[in-house]
């Protein structure tokens, strides 16, 4: 008799179902598991998009795909998430290296504190990791399909990504034709313009009146340098320095993003940017650190070590609420040096060759 062997379609859909009846078990309502992903949920369950009476500030082009996963109770939407945060974060892991090196990154990835706080905050980074890939695959292959939508999903959580957005739109009016880049803003336009019709105006005011900037949980330079009590003008000249590093080596690198690179800008953008949540240091890691193993290895596991470092605080809440968000702009800052690094030397090597 022939073995039966399943394929990897049986499998994923197998260990989704595993994942959401395992959730669906948790006590979710009156505990501190799924704390954004309540939120989400509260805001969009049914087809709604409130933006008044909860913590939802998601732009309304995004809710087609939250939708789908809030149609199901609570619990089970959050084991969907999970599972789509899990599979994007695999997915992310290039699969262009040795298979030991690509399982190796994806464990490492997978089981990170990073990985493992956004599962259980239920938070959207998997949109923003999922967005970055696309854009860099659509300026790859020159398609503006896939360009347009990467650019509206990655505009979702700007403050991660406004440094890759100028930097890429920069490059590609120098180097794309006319009507590619007219293609991809008509692609963006057509799909975002209806629900900004429809929601926009209620989107913009729960922006305006964000609350998070400058609080505890802010990993941003400037939240951090408040908190040390550090000079307003030494917060100034340090976000000159790297604002006008970042954008000096990158600006003229042909091709201009890669992964370092978009770990470089992403890095960046929340260093630089009025509001850090401390749980977006998943995007760095996994879109730039983890594709390091392949070329530093040692700085790549550094990094990640520092990254798993809040599990030893775990059982230490008065640690957590005064040290985590702070910790974060640190790892922040050696994440984007090694960057600089790394791409400063990738560009030296180019002008040699």
């Amino acid at each position: 008799m022939k073995r039966l062997a399943l394929t990897p379609i049986p499998l994923i859909l197998l260990a989704v179902l595993f994942l959401v009846i395992a959730f669906n078990q948790l006590p979710v309502e009156n505990s501190g598991l799924a704390i954004d992903w309540k939120q989400i949920w509260r805001a969009t369950h049914n087809f709604e998009a409130n933006y008044g009476s909860t913590e939802f500030r998601t732009p309304p082009w995004v809710l087609p795909l939250l939708w789908p996963l809030t149609l199901f109770p609570l619990s089970a939407s959050w084991g969907l998430a999970a599972s789509l945060t899990l599979g994007v974060l695999v997915v992310s892991v290039p699969r262009q290296v040795q298979r030991k090196t690509w399982f190796v990154g994806v464990l490492l990835l997978v089981t990170s504190y990073p990985a493992l706080r956004q599962i259980i905050d239920g938070n959207l980074e998997a949109l923003i990791i999922g967005a970055v890939l696309l854009l860099l695959w659509g300026v790859k292959i020159r398609n503006p399909w896939a360009l347009g939508i990467g650019i509206l999903l990655a505009a979702a959580k700007i403050q991660e990504t406004w440094l890759v957005l100028i930097v890429l739109s920069f490059w590609l009016l120098l180097n794309w034709p006319r009507q590619s880049i007219l293609k991809a803003t008509l692609v963006a336009f057509v799909i975002a313009l209806p629900f900004v019709l429809w929601k926009g105006a209620e989107w913009s005011h729960a922006m305006l009146h964000f609350s998070w900037p400058g609080t505890a949980i802010d990993s941003s330079l400037q939240a951090a340098m408040k908190r040390l009590t550090i000079p307003s003008p030494v917060f100034w000249f340090l976000w000159a320095v790297i604002f006008l590093t970042t954008i000096n080596i990158l600006l003229w690198r042909k091709p201009p993003i890669g992964r370092s690179e978009a770990g470089l800008l992403i890095s960046a953008s929340l260093l630089l940017g009025p509001y850090a949540a401390s749980n977006s240091v998943l995007t760095p890691l996994a879109i730039g650190v983890v594709p390091l193993l392949q070329r530093r290895p040692l700085f790549a596991l550094s990094l990640i070590a520092l990254y798993d470092i809040p599990f030893i605080a775990l059982g230490r809440p008065d640690l957590r609420a005064t040290l985590e968000s702070s910790y974060w702009t640190l790892i922040l800052l050696i994440t984007w040096m090694i960057f600089v690094f790394d791409v400063g030397r990738q560009r030296h090597e180019d002008e040699s060759n």
